[in-house]
């Protein structure tokens, strides 16, 4: 299963019983994460520890009834006040699974406010509702919502070995992580696995079981999960994507993504499952 957050605790919802008095913030300066160096273990803080910061305010959800809001800067913050760090850091950096799911969804609605400016129908101006996330064109009224693109990411396995690569995107760490890819127009989810594991290694897979999704704010990702069996062939490497594909005895993994993601729990589940 995969790890869940207290979704009793964060509701996207708007909720009428929360404190009016009381907002929790999550702020942005370009391409970075805000947040008081006091408060490392969170990326977020209550507005009242940081009334100087000025910005456009993103509504985001609910956390125990009080309103999150993303909170774009005007300016750079006071370096001697503030601390900073790029999204993909702080998202990977922090081990709270409520704060990851806040930071991803902030992510996302940061993306749709600053890329939504124009009608691509007509070319006026937008205006944007930031409590309901929509921008509506202000002469024909087309409508621009946050933008979803369903992927898949798969843990091949084979007995006791999974098959982990490491992909470009890592450079010089090496990491190595499970298969992915981008749904295509009048595919299902599993016809895109079959395709994926096809493209990126030449391997024939049977056996496919979903496992759960994942949000992914990179920028704005649906990531579903699923476990296949290896049925025939061998590694032809995709070399345009990735550097290296093997196959991992389960007790002797190299280093794989957090457990938070959906990539380092599928990895995390079929090694429980193995070893008990």
């Amino acid at each position: 299963m995969l790890i869940q957050p207290q979704l009793n605790r964060f509701a996207i919802t708007p909720c009428s019983n929360a404190p009016s008095k009381s907002r929790i913030i999550i702020a942005f300066f370009e391409n970075t994460l805000v947040y008081l160096p006091h408060k490392a273990q969170h990326f977020w803080f209550e507005e009242s520890e940081a009334p100087q910061l000025m910005g456009t305010h993103l509504f985001i959800g609910h956390y125990d009834n009080t309103p999150v809001f993303a909170l774009i800067l005007s300016d750079k913050p006071d370096s001697k006040q503030f601390e900073s760090m790029p999204y993909r850091t702080a998202l990977l950096s922090t081990t709270f699974v409520d704060e990851t799911v806040i930071i991803s969804r902030a992510l996302q609605v940061v993306h749709w406010f600053t890329s939504y400016k124009f009608c691509h129908r007509c070319g006026h101006r937008l205006k944007h509702d930031l409590i309901k996330t929509v921008a509506t064109c202000t002469n024909c009224e087309a409508q621009y919502f946050t933008k979803i693109a369903p992927c898949i990411i798969v843990l091949v396995y084979r007995g006791n070995q999974v098959l982990l690569a490491h992909h470009k995107r890592y450079g010089n760490k090496k990491i190595y992580s499970t298969l992915a890819g981008f749904i295509e127009a009048g595919e299902s989810a599993e016809q895109a696995v079959h395709r994926e594991v096809q493209e990126e290694v030449g391997l024939s897979i049977h056996n496919l079981r979903y496992m759960g999704s994942q949000s992914w704010p990179f920028p704005h990702q649906l990531m579903l999960g699923y476990f296949a069996e290896y049925a025939a062939g061998d590694i032809q490497l995709d070399e345009e994507e990735l550097l290296e594909a093997k196959w991992w005895p389960i007790d002797d993994l190299p280093e794989y993504p957090p457990a938070f993601s959906i990539a380092g729990q599928l990895i995390e589940a079929y090694k429980k499952d193995q070893v008990t």
